[in-house]
């Protein structure tokens, strides 16, 4: 995967608007943060990787001959970090965001 660009808060906003899709990962270069539906609301939060996860995947890569890149590390990321908003619906979620000081890396 190759870097990204920054989302932008109005990009993430419009996403929220147009009602498609249950999660959207963003960040840069790699993701690093989402939004998405999870135990019945909806949040903005980081995501995360399980160091041993990590390293078992690292090792096995290198053991083997193979390549460990950031790309294959931002694939082990699950939506487990901080929670940053929380809302019962889209809607009430995109009002949060648009006061939320919104990362340049997002």
């Amino acid at each position: 995967m190759a870097p990204l660009p920054p989302m932008g808060k109005s990009r993430v906003l419009q996403w929220l608007a147009g009602r498609k899709g249950d999660a959207l990962w963003f960040g840069s270069p790699h993701p690093c943060a989402c939004v998405l539906a999870q135990d019945g609301v909806w949040r903005l939060r980081e995501l995360a990787t399980d160091p041993q996860v990590l390293r078992r995947a690292s090792d096995d890569a290198l053991g083997s001959g193979g390549s460990f890149m950031p790309e294959h590390a931002a694939a082990l990321q699950t939506p487990t970090g901080r929670v940053h908003l929380e809302a019962p619906t889209r809607q009430a979620l995109a009002a949060l965001l648009e006061d939320f000081a919104w990362p340049r890396h997002w």
